[in-house]
């Protein structure tokens, strides 16, 4: 019986100091988990699990510290208890001498094997490791911080007041979070605007490539939770992954884009299928209205499909001889890939008067 006693309190601090921080480390993924399954609203239903989860893990890692303290405080509580009782116990009022004689052998032999407890050494260590996961899983990882902008985020939504951007949305494949691109999460899909890094809930979007000039979003500022996504038409395109589009006749769909197909243009029958493609962004200047109005400097846009850098160069040969000759054009394309060309951009012309 002693023997148990003995280990009563020290193995259950070193299982919480253990399991405590192991449940802080998960309690954000897990809680993130449950409320994408359950939540009513998907915009923000990370959000909230990210909120919930990172005040489990405060409280947790807080907790954990204490937990070796108070279990060698309720030790020590148990030996001066048994010391007091051993100390204050008495043979029977009337026993004989042999059993008197039988009584305080006992007790002799009791205090010879009486436990002293864990050695505080012990306790001290167990606590000082949770300090220091303390530290590094709260103070370190600026915790505190995280919550206080996820409760921000989440006032925000329940009182109607997210933030509002206007412009063009740039499909990105991490999120820019205080200067580093963050690992991305797959129920999430990230673009890049003129004010700040975004992310959207998967399930919202039909179409991923957001590729018209300029969308009205809502969105929650601190941590770039998009609510709602709106074209210039007054399409909504948050409306769910089930929503369908479809394109007008003698056009293809870019992303949610409609794109002419520009097939009277002279040596446009010479271009491959994927050359076309892109030949139509250029040529129909569905993507460079912001650039040529003067709004935006440059737009970055990934191609219809991969090209080789000769391949490119022919369309984009093709689309400069195409354009209007009487005037200076006031925009222009260009790409910064190497042999094989996924990514290109629409640049601004001024002219020095």
């Amino acid at each position: 019986m002693d023997k148990k006693r003995k280990w009563r309190w020290w193995m259950p601090a070193l299982v919480l100091t253990v399991v405590l921080p192991v449940c802080a480390l998960i309690a954000p993924s897990v809680m993130k988990s449950v409320f994408w399954q359950f939540a009513s609203d998907p915009a923000v239903a990370v959000l909230q699990g990210e909120h919930v989860g990172g005040l489990i893990r405060a409280a947790l890692l807080t907790a954990a510290p204490v937990v070796p303290v108070v279990c060698f405080i309720l030790e020590q509580a148990g030996v001066r208890r048994a010391r007091w009782q051993r100390k204050n116990s008495r043979p029977p009022e009337f026993a004989t001498q042999e059993e008197r004689k039988a009584f305080y052998l006992k007790e002799l032999d009791r205090e010879k094997h009486a436990r002293q407890g864990t050695p505080w050494i012990v306790y001290a260590a167990l606590c000082g490791l949770s300090i220091l996961l303390f530290g590094s899983g709260v103070l370190r990882a600026a915790l505190p911080r995280q919550i206080e902008e996820t409760a921000r985020d989440l006032e925000a939504y329940r009182a109607g007041q997210p933030a509002v951007y206007e412009g063009p949305l740039q499909l990105v494949d991490r999120q820019l979070r205080d200067g580093v691109r963050v690992v991305p999460d797959e129920r999430f899909v990230y673009y890049d605007s003129a004010e700040d890094s975004l992310r959207c809930a998967v399930t919202l979007l039909s179409q991923t490539q957001l590729m018209q000039e300029s969308y009205t979003v809502t969105y929650l500022p601190e941590t770039g939770t998009i609510l709602t996504i709106t074209d210039a038409a007054g399409n909504l395109r948050t409306g769910g992954a089930e929503a369908e589009l479809s394109a007008p006749t003698g056009c293809w769909l870019y992303g949610d884009l409609a794109v002419p197909i520009c097939n009277k243009v002279e040596g446009y029958a010479g271009l491959s299928k994927e050359q076309q493609a892109l030949f139509d962004l250029m040529y129909s200047e569905v993507l460079s209205g912001g650039v040529a109005a003067g709004k935006i400097p440059t737009r970055s846009f990934d191609l219809p499909y991969p090209l080789k850098k000769d391949e490119f160069n022919a369309v984009l040969e093709l689309y400069e001889a195409s354009v209007s000759t009487d005037k200076y054009p006031n925009h222009g394309y260009r790409t910064d890939d190497g042999r094989i060309v996924r990514q290109a951009y629409c640049y601004g012309i001024t002219y020095a008067k």
